[in-house]
């Protein structure tokens, strides 16, 4: 099992280029993690991918796990910012056409890089990265509360929190199934997603 340490990057860059270099070696464990999976997948080939030598690539990671642990940090926070534009930006719209574009955006985030998410979720599943995805999970959890309480859900039992800790299960689980199976097309997933999620709020709470 691997330390919590062992996940946390060396140090974080200060400079331009610094950043820059950090963002070149995440892009070619993306890219080795979505062509190749996790065959080959270690430190000497990241740093081949990325063009840099393994020394720089110790100078901010101690493993191909911290890098993992980053990417999976990157992708919560696509799926945070896509959840929280699409509130930010609700305004006085229709409660469905929100969760219509809240469900395109779980859809698009599962769908955009599949291979790579694939790959991301099962390492979520071997990795002590439990902090970061039940990080993630509570600002979602916050902000999907406050927006059917505005928009005057009522649970018809426990409370909204259960509820969209069931949502987001919901969610989750059909995103899952589509990791092993055939291909699936955009339309299809947002439509289970869409049946599966307002069958759910339309048996589960009242307005």
């Amino acid at each position: 099992m691997f330390r919590k340490t062992s996940l946390k990057p060396r140090k974080k860059p200060r400079q331009a280029r610094s950043s820059q270099l950090v963002d070149v070696i995440l892009q070619a464990a993306a890219r080795i993690l979505e062509r190749e999976g996790l065959t080959g997948y270690n430190s000497n080939r990241i740093a081949e991918v990325a063009g840099v030598s393994i020394g720089s690539f110790y100078q901010y990671f101690p493993n191909k796990e911290a890098v993992t642990a980053q990417l999976i940090r990157q992708s919560q926070e696509q799926l945070i910012e896509g959840v929280s534009a699409v509130l930010d930006q609700s305004g006085d719209e229709a409660f469905e056409t929100a969760m219509a574009r809240l469900l395109a955006v779980v859809t698009d985030y599962q769908l955009q890089r599949p291979a790579l998410a694939a790959a991301l979720d099962r390492e979520e599943a071997r990795l002590p990265v439990d902090e970061i995805i039940q990080e993630s999970r509570a600002r979602i959890m916050d902000r999907l509360v406050l927006f059917f309480q505005t928009r005057g859900l009522i649970p018809l039992q426990g409370t909204l929190h259960d509820v969209v800790a069931d949502i987001i299960t919901i969610c989750r689980a059909l995103c899952d199934a589509t990791l092993d199976g055939p291909p699936v097309t955009r339309e299809a997933l947002l439509q289970r997603l869409s049946f599966a999620v307002m069958g759910y709020l339309g048996q589960a709470t009242r307005r």
